[in-house]
């Protein structure tokens, strides 16, 4: 999250004061941190079948994993493994 914050600040399309703030919210926001130990195996493999990064594939791994969708704004990553992962969908269509 936070490279994306700097990506909106390196990018223009927000100040040093708005990533400033989008990272304070960000840090007061409650969230799960899940263990990513068990999904490195199927993550290597999501990576090597569908040529992505690992820390892409472990996102997939882990929404297949707990069952829960994943949504992204990743195209490519949502392109590469839609088809085989319905559950992962691009956040424009959240």
């Amino acid at each position: 999250m936070t490279n994306a914050i700097w990506k909106r600040y390196h990018r223009g399309l927000a100040t040093l004061d708005d990533a400033r703030q989008f990272l304070e919210d960000l840090l007061q926001t409650p969230v799960h941190v899940e263990e990513s130990l068990r999904l490195l195996q199927p993550a290597l493999e999501i990576a090597a079948g569908y040529e992505r990064a690992v820390y892409d594939a472990l996102f997939v791994a882990l929404c297949q994993d707990t069952g829960l969708p994943g949504v992204t704004a990743d195209e490519p990553l949502y392109g590469a493994v839609h088809a085989d992962f319905p559950g992962i969908m691009l956040l424009r269509n959240w």
